[in-house]
């Protein structure tokens, strides 16, 4: 496993910040928020080589029920950047609301996080939405042991390494975002239902997976009866 990665290539709006492979890109994007130190387009990547972990800052100058719907544009961008770097017969799939599945395993996680507002009508000043994905599997660990997680090098993909993932996923969250603010959230709802999980997968909580109403929030179906869990509620707040 090389330690020697050159630093990613970024798109013209977006500024890079490394964090230390010990580190966490999500909490330095936080931190740098907090301060003062950060505004939007800036992304903390993650030197290490073992995952990818990223965070970029946002401001999203809308109100909190359609800044949210971002969380789901990181994950089909993130999946657009696996679909363009990996093979075709690699699987990827989502499980709401956070996991991408990799031929049926998990394999990495979005997070998010909106500054505090008073309620779904105001609009946050910023926001952090951030992904991990793993890409060596666990070294503690034997290929198998853990079914239900995997990683790039468990399913074949030896050549894809952390800086290729952070330039690609940058590029195609910027594709996304475009298409978000120029298109609504249709097209993101479209393209994270084609790569669902399936109809017959059990829902977070209880019931079966449904499908997403217009907003991501997921209707989960037990009997007769189908029900919504709300994406806000899975968004963390700082």
């Amino acid at each position: 496993m090389s330690e020697d990665l050159a630093a990613p290539l970024l798109p013209p709006l977006i500024t890079g910040h490394p964090v230390a492979a010990a580190g966490d890109a999500f909490a330095a994007a936080l931190t740098a928020v907090r301060a003062g130190a950060a505004g939007a387009g800036d992304l903390f990547w993650s030197e290490a080589v073992n995952r990818l972990d990223l965070a970029l800052v946002l401001e999203p100058e809308v109100p909190v029920m359609r800044a949210l719907q971002v969380h789901m544009a990181v994950m089909v961008a993130l999946g657009d950047a696996l679909g363009a770097l990996g093979p075709p017969e690699m699987a990827v799939h989502y499980r709401w609301p956070s996991i991408l599945l990799i031929n049926g395993a998990e394999a990495g996680r979005v997070r998010s996080a909106l500054s505090h507002t008073a309620n779904g009508e105001d609009v946050p000043a910023y926001m952090v939405a951030s992904a991990r994905l793993n890409i060596h599997p666990d070294v503690a660990g034997e290929p198998g042991l853990s079914p239900e997680t995997t990683s790039l090098w468990d399913e074949g993909c030896t050549d894809i390494d952390r800086t290729r993932l952070v330039e690609s996923l940058a590029r195609h969250f910027l594709t996304w975002i475009h298409t978000w603010e120029t298109d609504g959230f249709a097209p993101v709802h479209e393209m994270w239902c084609g790569r669902a999980e399936g109809r017959n997968a059990e829902a977070p909580g209880n019931g079966d997976f449904a499908g997403l109403d217009e907003d991501g929030n997921l209707l989960a179906t037990a009997g007769d009866t189908t029900t919504a869990r709300l994406l806000v509620d899975e968004i963390e707040r700082f």
